[in-house]
């Protein structure tokens, strides 16, 4: 994934920028759980792209770090220390980000098929008789509103976690 650095006066990288079209504000978390040493404090709340800007907060050898979408509606997410300074583990961060291949096509593939299945489901589903075609009619709604989150977000799961204690 390509990230942005943002750099101090002295050159060296303080925070950085990723998209955020590529990974979604929970597939960022579960970039962050591979860090080695890393602990997450707080992930994303339900409906958190509405109402938070920080929407993830980790710790790393006893640093802070924070990842913010700043302005409520940003193409990129910020990722960095709480308070902004250079830090050598800002680096390692990067890095796990940068590792991250995300597919394009498997994500839009994902959409249109989850899409076109929720359509047909719903065009079966208005010419039903009765409430037995409807048994028959939603596995296939479930299966494409779940291939559309896929699409929109990256996420493969509708799970929520809780935050360990």
């Amino acid at each position: 994934m390509k990230t942005y650095e943002l750099l101090d006066t002295g050159g060296r990288i303080y925070a950085f920028e990723v998209n955020n079209s590529g990974l979604g504000r929970k597939g960022v978390c579960r970039v962050v759980e591979t860090i080695p040493g890393t602990t997450i404090i707080r992930r994303p709340k339900f409906l958190s792209w509405f109402r938070e800007e920080v929407f993830c907060e980790f710790d790393l050898d006893g640093q802070t770090f924070v990842a913010c979408e700043p302005y409520g509606d940003n193409s990129r997410f910020w990722i960095g220390p709480e308070p902004p300074r250079w830090l050598p583990q800002t680096e390692s961060v990067r890095d796990a980000f940068e590792a991250v291949r995300t597919s394009r096509v498997f994500r839009w593939l994902g959409f249109i098929l989850g899409a076109f299945t929720v359509a047909v489901g719903l065009m079966v589903l208005s010419d039903a008789d009765s409430g037995t075609d409807m048994l028959k009619v939603l596995p296939g709604l479930l299966l494409g509103a779940y291939l559309i989150n896929f699409g929109l977000t990256g996420q493969r799961s509708f799970r929520v976690r809780r935050l360990r204690k």
